[in-house]
C-alpha cells in the first residue's frame, strides 16, 4: 500500500447544507431543503450535466429565486474542517502520494477546494463534474487511480459513505469507511502506514 485518496465532504471538511438553507431561506429553511430535494438538480449539477445557471433557474421555478451572488455566498459557507484531518494530511504528505476524489460541483471545486492551502498536498484531484460520472460508478475510481499514476491495488480510499468505500474496493482499491481522523489513522497504520502509529493519542 503506497498512497491514499480521500473523499472531501465529511472526511476533510464537514458539509452543512442546513447552513446554506438558513442563509437563503431563514425560517423557511426546511421547506427550502425539501424543495431542492424535489427539484432533483443536485446530481445533474455535480455530474456536469447542469451548470450554475440551470440550478438558479430550477430554484426560481420551484419558488426560491436567488441571485447568483447570494447563492454563491451561502453555497461556499457550508464547510468546516474535520478535526485532525489537516494534521493527518500533513503527516502523510511527507512520505506518501495523496489524492482527492469528490462528487462535487465546479463552484465548490474552483472557489473553495482549489483555494484552500492544504489541498496543494494532493497530487491528484478528481471531480465528478469533470469526470461526467459520480461515485459509486466504478469508472470514477479507475480515473482516480490513473490520475494518481499507480494501480488501484496500491491505493487506500476513504469515504464517509460506506457504499462508496465498498465501491472503491470493488474497483481494486482498499476501501476504508471514514469515522474520524484518529480511527482513519489506526486503519491506515494497520495497512502499513507506520508514520501514523500513535496519531491523535
Amino acid at each position: 500500500m503506497t498512497g491514499v485518496v480521500f473523499d472531501f465532504g465529511n472526511v476533510l471538511y464537514e458539509v452543512d447544507y442546513g447552513e446554506m438553507a438558513r442563509r437563503l431561506a431563514g425560517d423557511r429553511a426546511g421547506a427550502w431543503l425539501e424543495g431542492v430535494a424535489r427539484i432533483g438538480i443536485h446530481d445533474a449539477y455535480e455530474s456536469g450535466r447542469a451548470g450554475l445557471e440551470d440550478v438558479l433557474r430550477a430554484l426560481a421555478d420551484a419558488g426560491f429565486p436567488v441571485s447568483r451572488e447570494r447563492f454563491l455566498g451561502a453555497y461556499l459557507a457550508i464547510f468546516r474542517p474535520v478535526p485532525g484531518m489537516a494534521e493527518l494530511l500533513a503527516r502523510l504528505a511527507e512520505r506518501r502520494p495523496l489524492g482527492l476524489l469528490s462528487n462535487t460541483s465546479p463552484e465548490h471545486a474552483r472557489l473553495f477546494i482549489e483555494q484552500t492551502p492544504e489541498f496543494r498536498l494532493l497530487r491528484a484531484r478528481v471531480y465528478s463534474f469533470e469526470a461526467g460520472v459520480m461515485k459509486p460508478a466504478p469508472e470514477i475510481y479507475r480515473e482516480a487511480a490513473a490520475a494518481m499514476g499507480m494501480p488501484g491495488g496500491e491505493l487506500a480510499y476513504t469515504d464517509d459513505v460506506a457504499p462508496f468505500a465498498r465501491a472503491a474496493a470493488a474497483a481494486g482499491m482498499t476501501g476504508i469507511p471514514f469515522r474520524s481522523a484518529p480511527e482513519l489513522a489506526r486503519d491506515l497504520a494497520a495497512l502499513g502506514f507506520d508514520e501514523l502509529e500513535g496519531f491523535g493519542a
